[in-house]
């Protein structure tokens, strides 16, 4: 890791990219055309790619620059946000669009709620009894770790945060996640080459058919705007978008939103974003000086201190909302990587089903019949 340091003293260090930074969560990238956005948006896919299966790209300069051919497959590449219904004759531009949204979060919100069910703590240790002793191996022993090394670490933590019983009882929420998580995986691992065995016994309830059906299934979607801030204004105040930007988390989307400006952004959705990345000095010093979005003065002097140092030849700056380091700002520089194809094996083939070879044109819009042959 390489750390900038300014004339006076102030560090800056590199940020290294790692999936827990977007996975689930939203980053904005601020810049004007030509500065390096979507480079930082296919190294952050190459990041999430082990952990996320779909992808939605929003990209309405996608036909002209072709900037995501390789990495996203023309039929999961939509010129602008439209879903429209051919039953409504009365169907607009709007109505198309917020369906469009819509489509997505309630897709999202199923896929969640799938994936919640089939992953039930309790469900899954049900599954795990009816393994004999010979299959479970070593699972028992395993599962007795973990429970003894979740008290130890919860005890521990209790003690470190005696004075502050509100942060106690949050640091034992996230324990208590983290040892879920794992004790998931535990059971997943025996309960996986005894799939077929299990889904034959005839006693099984519809929540224990459910997890074992879905037992390794990935919800996440990826989803991706890409300089299209003027077909999303209209949406900025409405609940679907509120939904996407603030509860994204629970319905397994990690969103990507790029900007020429973070003017094109309301106050209140930018200053929610995991993570703001700034490709170019002026938008990124016009940022934090904005009276809008509140920074304290010792940041904003922070921040043109630090920005002729960090924004040399192809360096960019980010800043981490909450960030467990409290550092918060970071330099990064990303390489162009070679292509590779997002979203999963099957991903790829219900794309290739539907593939149309060629050029492809919006005949809707409304000059296509001028140039119809």
């Amino acid at each position: 890791m390489t750390e900038r340091v300014t004339v006076n003293g102030k560090k800056v260090p590199e940020l290294l990219l790692h999936p827990g930074l977007f996975v689930d969560r939203t980053t904005v990238i601020y810049g004007p055309s030509k500065t390096g956005k979507t480079v930082i948006v296919k190294n952050i896919m190459k990041q999430v790619y082990d952990h996320i299966e779909q992808v939605l790209l929003v990209a309405p300069t996608e036909p002209s620059n072709r900037s995501y051919a390789g990495f996203v497959d023309p039929s999961l590449i939509h010129y602008r946000m439209y879903l429209p219904d051919p039953t409504d004759k009365r169907d607009t531009e709007f109505k198309a669009a917020m369906r469009f949204l819509e489509t997505v979060y309630k897709r999202q919100e199923m896929m969640a709620a799938i994936y919640t069910r089939a992953n039930s703590l309790d469900t899954l240790s049900e599954l795990y009894s009816r393994l004999s002793h010979t299959k479970r191996g070593r699972g028992d022993h395993h599962i007795a770790s973990l429970q003894r090394m979740r008290r130890r670490v919860i005890d521990g933590v209790r003690r470190q945060y005696a004075c502050n019983l509100g942060q106690s009882d949050q640091k034992v929420k996230e324990a208590d996640e983290k040892f879920e998580k794992m004790l998931i995986l535990v059971y997943k691992k025996f309960l996986t080459p005894n799939i077929e065995s299990l889904w034959k016994e005839q006693d099984l309830n519809e929540n224990e058919r459910c997890c074992l059906y879905y037992l390794h299934f990935n919800p996440r979607l990826l989803l991706i705007f890409d300089d299209c801030a003027a077909q999303l204004k209209p949406f900025f105040n409405k609940e679907i978008f509120r939904k996407l930007f603030y509860q994204n988390r629970h319905s397994f989307i990690t969103m990507i939103i790029c900007c020429q400006d973070d003017t094109d952004l309301p106050t209140n959705l930018r200053k929610n974003a995991f993570i703001s990345i700034f490709t170019e000095t002026i938008v990124c010093t016009s940022n934090f000086d904005r009276g809008s979005n509140r920074f304290p003065k010792a940041t904003k002097a922070y921040v043109a201190e630090i920005a002729p140092e960090v924004f040399i030849g192809f360096r960019k700056l980010a800043y981490i909302r909450e960030d467990d380091k409290r550092q918060h700002f970071y330099h990064l520089t990303c390489t162009y990587p070679r292509p590779f194809l997002f979203g999963s094996n099957a991903l790829s083939e219900l794309c290739a089903t539907v593939r149309s070879e060629g050029v492809t044109m919006d005949t809707d819009n409304p000059f296509y019949e001028k140039f119809r042959v």
